[in-house]
């Protein structure tokens, strides 16, 4: 999944406008290394938005697990060889040089 907000790169610490986001599943996804710091904010339909952050830079790692998912930075993966977003979020505002790839998930808001 990728998000191409331009506003998903502000307040983002060394992060590029677009964001590549791997989806695993819970049970086989472990972080490793130090602990994260959770960070919680109210988005707009009035959930409560955990992210987990790194103490030190405070670069975005992860979400909570929702519907035994966890979506996790890609530049955060050791090894992102394998990585192609196929689904692409906020793409309402996206920079006009995105191109997105024919036969990809589109999503204009967040509602994927």
């Amino acid at each position: 999944m990728q998000a191409n907000d331009q506003w998903c790169a502000i307040g983002e610490v060394n992060e590029p406008p677009r964001q590549a986001v791997a989806s695993a599943e819970r049970k086989g996804f472990r972080l490793t290394g130090v602990e994260p710091r959770r960070l919680q904010r109210t988005v707009d339909s009035g959930r409560i938005a955990t992210r987990l952050v790194c103490p030190e830079c405070g670069s975005w790692i992860s979400g909570m697990p929702r519907d035994g998912v966890v979506r996790v930075r890609g530049g955060t993966l050791d090894d992102t060889s394998w990585l192609r977003p196929t689904r692409h979020v906020w793409t309402r505002r996206k920079q006009s040089w995105v191109k997105l790839p024919e036969g990809d998930e589109v999503f204009e808001a967040g509602d994927f």
